[in-house]
Order: structure tokens, then sequence, then C-alpha cells
């Protein structure tokens, strides 16, 4: 069975419910004036801008300060972050449990299975786990070198715009990723069915090779 239109868009409105606690904290990235300067300084230091330049900053701190309106990233964190990324796991080890829990009713329960379902579990298995890892990998060493920077004053210049590039490709990575795993298993399903149609048809071709006269007799019983 391959995903159908109608399956990517149940998968796209999923997608879109676990976006919404994020909205709900939109305005803490918004900082107030005394605490916009502030970040403004900082954004000219790190990417070496001069004051002619124009700098918009968003953001905000992990705990409250009094120059920012005591807001905080918590919520952002915990709502905005945990809340999608817990749902969002939490639906993909509920797919694997329930394709292993297929598999092996399939096999009747027995240990040993078959190397053509313990290869598409393999399969499966492994692009969850890159699915997850990736996107982790990519923004982890994005938000680390960010951090490091600015804790050590280094200046990132135009290598700044890089890393924003490579966190906005998180996605378009992922859905590589799937798109790359569905034409693996569609090309090995279509060339199992057309090897399976030739020796069909190599059989067949055999039987009548080594049978004529008798079909052969029964077309002239049949025009009798």
């Amino acid at each position: 069975m391959h995903p159908t239109w109608r399956h990517f868009s149940y998968i796209y409105l999923i997608c879109l419910v676990l976006t919404c606690p994020i909205f709900f904290t939109v305005n803490d990235a918004f900082p107030n004036e005394q605490f916009r300067l502030e970040m403004e300084s900082s954004a000219r230091k790190m990417y070496s801008l001069s004051m002619n330049d124009p700098v918009f900053v968003y953001g905000g701190t992990l705990f409250p300060r009094p120059t920012n309106g005591n807001r905080t990233f918590a919520l952002y964190i915990f709502v905005g972050v945990g809340v999608t990324f817990t749902a969002s796991y939490g639906l993909a080890l509920f797919c694997v449990r329930s394709i292993l829990r297929a598999i092996k009713k399939q096999t009747g329960g027995n240990i040993s299975r078959s190397n053509r379902s313990l290869q598409v579990q393999r399969r499966f298995i492994t692009m969850l786990i890159l699915e997850a890892t990736v996107p982790f990998f990519l923004i982890g060493v994005v938000v680390g070198l960010f951090t490091v920077a600015g804790l050590i004053g280094v200046r990132l210049g135009l290598f700044a715009l890089v890393m924003s590039v490579i966190v906005v490709s998180v996605p378009a990575v992922q859905a590589l990723l799937y798109i790359s795993h569905l034409g693996g298993s569609s090309n090995k399903s279509s060339h199992r069915s057309t090897s399976k149609t030739n020796t069909v048809s190599a059989k067949n071709n055999s039987s009548f090779t080594q049978y004529p006269d008798s079909v052969s007799v029964a077309g002239a019983n049949e025009s009798a």
C-alpha cells in the first residue's frame, strides 16, 4: 500500500495542528524598546554592522528581565517546542509500534520473519531515525555556534546568514529523506513485480514448448 494524496493531507493537517501552540508564544519574541536597544547593540557587534546599517532585532531571554517586561522564553520552550516535539515524536513511536505489531501479526507470531519483512522494517525505522536526528543535529550545531559566538564575542558576519539558511532547510531535508525512502520502496516493488511477471511468462512458454502436440490435439478436438 502506497501513500495517497489523502494520506498526505491528513499528515499535513496533523502538522498544522501541532504548530498551533507556538502562536501563543509569538508575542514574547518582540522585545520592549529598552531591551531592543540592548539586543541591537549586541547584534551590531556580532555581525560587524555600522551605525548606518539598519537593524531589526527580535528575541528574548530564558529568565525574566525587568527591562523586557519580565517576559521569558520559558513558555515558548515548554509550550511552543515541548508540546509539538512530544506530540510529533509520540506519533512516530506509535507508527513504529503499529508497524511492528502488523508485521508480527502477518507472520503468525513466529520469531522468524521473511527477509522482505525484515528489510522493509529496517528501511522504515532507519528513515524515522534519520528524520528525527538530522533536524536535531543541524539545529543543535547552529544554535551551539550562535551561543559560543555570543559568549566569546566572535563576529559572525555573513556566516550568520549561512547558519540561518541551514535552519530553514531542515524541513526540506526531512522531506527529501522521506521521498527517497518512498522512491526506493516503489522501485523495488516495481522490480519485484516485473521479475514475477517474467518468471510466470517463462514458465508458460516452457510448458507450451514441452507439450506442443497436446495443444494441437486439443485445438483439433475443439474445431470438431
